[in-house]
């Protein structure tokens, strides 16, 4: 089952967006570019409007199914709520009713219990099928899409114990499911949706990353450093420690990247992003990472699906990591070594690990 826990202090806005006739997730990745994604409510496909109850920025859609739903008031705050409320109340600008609602207050609904799906019983939403649904408690916001068909209760029990939602709904299912990570897509819808829900991430950290990654660039290059200021005596440390051939020999000598009088700062690959991770708070100042623990933080993503900040990874003939880089703008940004310094250059063909962290 592929699951998206998205913290909800990290989200920026989550709205719902409701088209006459549908869009394909191809159509609302082009057109509102989200960092997340799922399908959301059932609709007429002859007459191609919505027929759950549903509100888009105070606009009622739908007049079938439950009560109640999950409704967003402000930018990104979520709610469980009546449509009536939610209706009425202008402060509630998106809702969405269950067909049916899975969990409310940490307790599992009855789906066989007609009186929980409001006005509307489905005999053929209550089979065996592929799922969708989407929940959320006092932490997270969770988007779900099965890999196999499953009973409501079944998806119910899902919700609640493995998943830990404090309230969930059904959403639409078979192959309207879809569920999709910025360009990663974990469940591939086979048709359009009238309504879909779109989360986008505050990604404020991520830009000051990239920024303070970018004044960077141009400065040297000392194997087994983490943006001390490279002076002779640093050199000789780092020297007494790892040996001389990280430092000198017939291609490089590290002492032309040390200045006594007018040093600044010098990194090694992984020293460059333990640096700026450090500088941002994002990691403790006494914390230190290899290429290969850098890996392990992050979320795996195909070459692809690469975006600005996102971090670049190359293994040796064993399959161990070696080296980091940033991909910016479709180049490379990396502590390139002892001749070459910080480069941001064409090299993410050399690279052939990649992976997203989550800022």
């Amino acid at each position: 089952m592929a699951n998206l826990w998205i913290k909800q202090t990290k989200i920026k806005k989550i709205d719902i967006i409701n088209v006459k006739f549908g869009l394909t997730a191809k159509e609302v990745r082009d057109k509102y570019r989200p960092d997340y994604f799922i399908n959301l409510a059932m609709y007429d496909t002859t007459s191609g409007l919505n027929i759950t109850r549903l509100e888009d920025e105070n606009v009622k859609f739908g007049y079938l199914f439950a009560d109640v739903g999950i409704g967003i008031m402000g930018d990104k705050d979520l709610i469980w709520t009546d449509y009536k409320t939610a209706y009425a109340d202008r402060i509630v600008r998106d809702f969405v009713s269950g067909s049916p609602p899975l969990v409310i207050d940490n307790i599992i609904v009855n789906t066989k219990d007609k009186k929980v799906w409001g006005n509307k019983y489905s005999a053929y939403v209550d089979k065996i099928h592929y799922r969708s649904f989407v929940g959320f408690n006092k932490k997270y916001l969770i988007l779900c899409a099965s890999d196999n068909p499953m009973s409501l209760p079944a998806t119910a029990y899902t919700a609640r114990y493995n998943l830990h939602c404090r309230y969930a709904l059904n959403l639409d299912g078979g192959g309207s499911c879809h569920l999709q990570a910025g360009d990663k897509i974990y469940k591939n819808s086979t048709r359009r949706n009238a309504s879909w829900l779109l989360i986008y991430m505050n990604n404020s950290l991520k830009m000051k990353f990239i920024e303070l990654m970018l004044k960077q660039i141009g400065k040297k290059y000392v194997w087994g450093a983490n943006g001390e200021f490279g002076t002779p005596k640093l050199l000789n440390r780092l020297i007494s420690w790892f040996g001389i051939k990280y430092y000198v020999n017939s291609s490089f000598d590290a002492h032309n990247n040390v200045d006594k009088e007018d040093p600044e700062e010098v990194f090694d690959c992984s020293g460059l992003f333990v640096y700026c991770l450090r500088k941002l708070g994002i990691i403790k100042s006494t914390q230190d990472y290899t290429a290969n623990r850098l890996y392990s933080m992050c979320m795996d993503i195909d070459k692809t699906e690469l975006q600005d900040g996102d971090w670049l990874f190359r293994t040796n003939s064993k399959g161990h990591i070696v080296h980091i880089g940033m991909y910016y703008n479709g180049l490379s940004l990396h502590a390139k070594g002892t001749a070459y310094g910080v480069v941001l250059n064409d090299e993410v063909d050399t690279f052939n690990k990649f992976g997203r962290y989550p800022f």
